[in-house]
């Protein structure tokens, strides 16, 4: 699931498409229980090794989204699905480098888990 902060002076996620690096895809933002996309964006991949990012606008983003709403997403190339995932809208919250980092081990079965 993605997750993104309103208050981020970026809307860059990082994902892997079925698609090539270049190319050119549809990317659609669907709120739950919704038939129509609340937002559609054609954006390019762009490559980062072992995955591909993509840049959307954030003034657009931010308008078109609503708060602590969960959202379809959606990725469309040459009118195949090369990308689905959730994405969360919340601006509430902000999420930074260093609340990334905290975790605590569980001792019983060495999972951890992640604090923010």
């Amino acid at each position: 699931m993605l997750y993104f902060d309103s208050n981020s002076t970026n809307a860059t996620f990082y994902v892997n498409c079925n698609s090539n690096s270049g190319d050119l895809v549809d990317f659609n933002f669907t709120r739950e229980g919704k038939s129509t996309p609340d937002y559609t964006e054609n954006v390019e991949l762009v490559d980062g090794g072992y995955y591909q990012s993509v840049s959307f606008d954030l003034s657009s983003f931010n308008t078109a989204l609503t708060d602590g709403a969960t959202y379809d997403v959606f990725a469309y190339s040459g009118g195949l699905l090369v990308y689905k995932d959730k994405l969360y809208y919340n601006s509430t919250r902000d999420v930074d480098n260093s609340s990334i980092e905290d975790y605590v081990e569980n001792t019983t079965n060495n999972d951890y888990i992640i604090l923010d």
